[in-house]
């Protein structure tokens, strides 16, 4: 395919994700980062209502680091722990997540495997396992879990308390199940029928990809919400995400549904933005997948089937993001600047050898709808034996 042709095919009004942002925003806030391992003891716990999760606390010490050290409930295969902050001018990354043994599950052999590992404001998340090499958990071990934080441009920031949610579960197949989602109809666009008729059109492409591509059905609950017609950038953080998930079912993944979202590419308008790789799985300033139905409707304004299609992709990408994917390449300009952690997703060096690459272009994860070549685009709900079990692993997936 010809390279003016390749890229004709990836603007297509609009860029499925804002990654390359959230790259550019974490890479800002970790600049001049103190680096150190805690070593700080001052942690208490309190009980949580929610069956298998439990709360520590831990106060940084002038390094900006602090320490938890947990047990899990007998048989738990997997968890989440949450680092929650009081401040929203702080940001905060984990630096290490260990168990009793030494399994490093944070950056195995110093490769980063999610954004745990990368300052984010207000909150930060990471699951544990999170990929099919890692190892299984064992009963009985104890496990740490360190975070450094600072200002946001490289200054520790000592005698702040932060807070470790922890979630833990017995999931005895990390190949398959349930996910529960809730879909938020934001604000006057949101609520209108004709938003609700396109997103329930839209939900059975994602359905069916996540059933047959990645074994999890869907368990979707709907609630009508006020808020703004652009929807703030959940990767940044806003209170309206906090507020907004804590009406819906929790532990889930949550879709707001909105007239547009603020934020642009370099190649257009944004479909959809997610708040994490992976996402926080209970209420929080970041807890959230923003959906622009402008942005989904094309410049003309009118959902045609595949409109409604290419949506129930942007939904299921935007999820697979925040349950933990990456894109397997990211581009700057017809150059590949990135790939994902994952062993079985194909890789490539330049845009017209990707998009020329099947396996690449119809992968759900691929960072935008690529042209057919007929004044269509590509269907993309492929997903690797790798990304499903990235997938099955995030603690809201049974």
């Amino acid at each position: 395919m010809p390279l003016m042709e390749a890229l004709r095919s990836l603007d297509r009004t609009s860029y499925r994700c804002w990654l390359l942002l959230a790259c550019a925003l974490f890479a800002f806030s970790a600049v001049g980062c103190a680096v150190g391992g805690g070593d700080n003891d001052d942690e208490t716990a309190d009980e949580s209502e929610q069956e298998g999760s439990f709360r520590l606390s831990a106060v940084t010490n002038d390094r900006g680091d602090a320490t938890v050290s947990f047990d899990l409930p007998e048989g738990t295969t997997k968890f989440a722990v949450t680092a929650l902050l009081g401040d929203d001018d702080l940001f905060v990354r984990f630096s290490e997540l260990v168990s009793g043994t030494g399994v490093d599950y944070l950056s195995p052999e110093r490769e980063s495997i999610s954004f745990a590992d990368t300052f984010s404001r207000y909150v930060n998340t990471a699951s544990v396992p999170s990929r099919r090499e890692d190892p299984a958990l064992t009963n009985g071990e104890r496990y740490t879990a360190s975070i450094e934080l600072e200002d946001g441009v490289g200054t520790p920031i000592s005698g702040e308390t932060v807070t470790f949610e922890v979630i833990s579960k017995v999931d005895p197949g990390l190949d398959g199940g349930r996910l529960r989602l809730n879909v938020f109809f934001v604000g006057d666009v949101g609520e209108e029928q004709t938003t609700k008729e396109v997103i329930r059109a839209a939900i059975p492409t994602m359905r069916s990809t996540y059933s047959a591509q990645a074994g999890l059905d869907l368990d979707i609950n709907e609630f009508e919400i006020d808020g703004p017609v652009v929807l703030p950038l959940p990767v940044t953080g806003d209170d309206f995400y906090r507020s907004a998930a804590g009406v819906g079912v929790s532990p889930s993944v949550n879709l707001f549904i909105g007239g547009d979202v603020d934020a642009r590419s370099a190649v257009g308008e944004v479909l959809g933005v997610a708040g994490g790789i992976p996402g926080p799985p209970t209420p929080t300033e970041r807890s959230g997948v923003a959906v622009s139905i402008f942005a989904a409707a094309g410049p003309d304004g009118i959902f045609s089937a595949e409109d409604t299609r290419i949506l129930g992709e942007t939904l299921a990408h935007e999820t697979g993001h925040f349950l933990g994917l990456f894109h397997p390449v990211d581009f700057s300009g017809s150059q590949v600047t990135a790939a994902d952690p994952l062993d079985d997703t194909a890789i490539c060096g330049f845009i017209t050898e990707c998009i020329s690459n099947s396996e690449l272009t119809r992968n759900l994860m691929f960072p935008s709808p690529v042209s057919d070549g007929s004044g269509g685009f590509i269907p993309q709900n492929d997903l690797t034996d790798d990304q499903r079990g990235v997938m099955n692993r995030y603690i809201v997936a049974d």
